[in-house]
Parts: C-alpha cells; structure tokens; sequence
C-alpha cells in the first residue's frame, strides 16, 4: 500500500482531529493568538506525518502480513465468497491436519 503525504492529499488545517486534551489545553491558553494557535496546529500536525512516515520505513515487511488480516475478518469469513485456505495470512506456519483445516475453512 502506497501513502502520498503531498499537501494537496492533507486534510485542511480546522479538519485534523488533535483530540480532546490538545482542545482543551488550547481553551486553557488563555491570550494565544490566532497567528500562535495556527502554527502550532501546523507543527503538530507535521509531527505526526513524519512519525507516519518513519513507522512506514520501519514496518515495510509486516505492513502486507498486517494487511492480509483482514481476511480473517467476520465478513471475510462467513462471506460465500472467501479466499482459499492457503491465502490466509501465516498459512506457512500451520503444522496440524490440512484437510482437517480446509474442511472447517468451508
């Protein structure tokens, strides 16, 4: 899965949901102005794409296996239309009975 973090795929600035408690403390801060309350938006959300693309950089291998999860997902699973038994994620590593397997899988 590719991520684009160019600024024209970036939420404007009044829709980023800081939470609650960076709200808060921005209602506590009595006297910021409107200049202050925008740039540290700014750098708080640049923050969190650079932490976004450094977990990006260190997960490449796990991202897909992550991804394959959701084949196990309830609409996956009761769906008539499911994927084979050996496309699951971690297949590779089941060591019981295959057919005994395949059989509960349909």
């Amino acid at each position: 899965m590719e991520f684009n973090f160019s600024d024209e795929n970036l939420l404007p600035l009044d829709a980023v949901d800081f939470g609650v408690q960076f709200r808060l403390a921005l209602f506590e801060a009595k006297g910021i102005s409107d200049q202050a309350e925008k740039d540290l938006k700014c750098r708080c959300r640049d923050y969190m794409l650079e932490l976004s693309k450094e977990i990006r950089k260190r997960l490449p291998d796990n991202i897909k296996q992550l991804e394959a999860l959701k084949l196990l997902s309830p609409i996956h699973v009761l769906s008539s239309s499911k994927p084979r038994i050996d496309e699951l994620p971690f297949f590779h590593l089941f060591k019981g009975d295959m057919g005994k397997a395949e059989q509960q899988w349909r």
